[in-house]
């Protein structure tokens, strides 16, 4: 019962994403815990690695500690209300931690001023909604390119990761995800500062999207079987190019949306997904949204169909 329930919450809050506007980043929960993180970087030690790497792992400890209790708390809150409002609540506060429209927004902030011919202002877009590298000297096909790129990562990280979470340890279980997660983004790099500070949450971001990047990859060759995308090519693009990224995960998604799309994705000196396939223009970051939404559509139908078998005892 307690997951029919989480199948029907999941399900209103993909209406309520459709229809309810995220709120201001200062009032958003995902943005406090950025300013959480940010807080605890202040305080790392200066020189010795050993001490930011343990460092690294008491920003995980603490704030996995703060915001999943806090999100036991909202659950316990959420299980003694009757079902509908139980569902509406839980939709409303599972909002938060996931999203399409956001996905499909940032996009297109992407993709309007790079239709425009306005370079500079999608650079700073791709920069500020997508990617967190250096779009200074990118071109149309590399700010396309990273924009696609992004959309099938966040396809996991930003959709299917956070539902699968909360179906398995609901509000708890999807804000803890959504801080390691949100850990990693902001101290996962090599530069000097974090390459020892970010090492654990690198290291646990990438384990918990094992399974998550696996299903998407699933799901997005699923799609890819729509006529309007490359399935075969989905399918040689991932088997060869999957383990192209620094990520095990990233590449799942990535090179099947390359693939399908027809399309080569590089990050100059890091990876090339599909070689010598055309390189992206503005048009496709639109086709890279579309597929998103396939992956979705399927998403919501194998959520019916378990709710279905799971209310009539068949599972």
């Amino acid at each position: 019962m307690i997951i029919l329930n989480r199948i029907i919450t999941i399900l209103v809050a993909f209406v309520l994403d459709q229809v309810i506007k995220d709120p201001p980043n200062k009032y958003h929960p995902v943005g406090w815990m950025g300013t959480f993180i940010s807080r605890l970087r202040e305080l790392t030690p200066n020189r010795k690695n050993l001490g930011k790497f343990i460092h690294g792992g008491l920003v995980i400890l603490c704030g996995a500690a703060l915001f999943g209790g806090a999100g036991l708390c909202l659950q316990l809150f959420t299980d003694v209300l009757s079902s509908p409002m139980n569902w509406l609540i839980s939709a409303l506060l599972l909002n938060f931690f996931f999203t399409v429209r956001g996905l499909k927004t940032a996009a297109n902030e992407v993709q309007k001023p790079l239709i425009s011919g306005d370079l500079n202002k999608a650079r700073r877009a791709a920069s500020f909604h997508m990617v967190n590298r250096n779009t200074d000297e990118m071109n149309e096909s590399q700010i396309a390119a990273a924009a696609i790129e992004s959309v099938a990562e966040n396809s996991c990280d930003s959709i299917v990761a956070p539902l699968l979470y909360y179906l398995v340890a609901g509000l708890p279980g999807v804000i803890i995800y959504r801080y390691i997660n949100t850990s990693d983004s902001l101290l996962g790099y090599h530069d000097a500062e974090r390459e020892w500070l970010g090492k654990i949450p690198a290291i646990i971001d990438d384990v918990l999207n094992l399974t998550p990047a696996r299903a998407t990859a699933a799901l997005m060759m699923i799609a890819s079987l729509h006529p309007a995308y490359n399935l075969r090519n989905a399918m040689r693009t991932w088997w060869h190019d999957r383990h192209q990224t620094s990520s095990p995960n990233a590449g799942q998604t990535m090179s099947i949306a390359a693939g399908a799309l027809d399309l080569q994705l590089e990050k100059n000196g890091f990876y090339i997904l599909g070689r010598r396939l055309p390189q992206p223009q503005a048009k496709d970051i639109q086709r890279s949204t579309q597929l998103m939404h396939i992956v979705v559509a399927i998403l919501v139908g194998i959520l019916i169909l378990a709710g279905i078998m799971i209310s009539m005892n068949l599972l």
